[in-house]
């Protein structure tokens, strides 16, 4: 199952301000007389600028397969085994994460932790607690979809 990030408001709108202002960089690089003298800060603005914030922005997700998750953020990516996770916890965070939200639940495993923010963090959750086999993990979530 594939889960989108969730998006803060405020981080888009940085994320657009970042991505106008290359933009406008670029143009203004590109009208110079020389292209040779501005090759290189053409490429940063435009690299940097421009492809890295859209490709967070477009492709940081979480995907829970049978043995693994799988974590995208740009041109990053973790894969941890389900077994390696030892808990959840939900926390507001500003550490920095593969997470476009500062509402993220924190995934212990192995001797680390990392941040993720999934739009549905229930369901997210319930993905991970249904896949664990041994189910050894302290979520600090009780799943909601479980009969009474």
């Amino acid at each position: 199952m594939i889960y989108h990030s969730k998006i803060d408001f405020w981080l888009l709108l940085v994320f657009i301000f970042v991505i106008g202002v290359s933009t406008y960089s670029a143009f203004t690089l590109l009208n110079k007389s020389n292209v040779q003298q501005v090759l290189i800060p053409l490429i940063i603005s435009v690299v940097l600028g421009i492809l890295f914030p859209l490709s967070a922005l477009l492709c940081t997700y979480y995907k829970v397969t049978d043995d693994k998750l799988i974590i995208i953020s740009s041109i990053f990516s973790w894969k941890i085994p389900i077994e390696d996770i030892r808990g959840l916890r939900e926390e507001f965070i500003l550490a920095s994460s593969p997470a476009l939200s500062m509402d993220r639940i924190v995934i212990s495993y192995r001797h680390s932790e990392i941040a993720i923010s999934p739009r549905d963090k229930e369901g997210f959750m319930n993905s991970i607690i249904q896949v664990s086999k041994e189910g050894t993990f302290n979520t600090g979530y009780e799943s909601k979809s479980e009969p009474d």
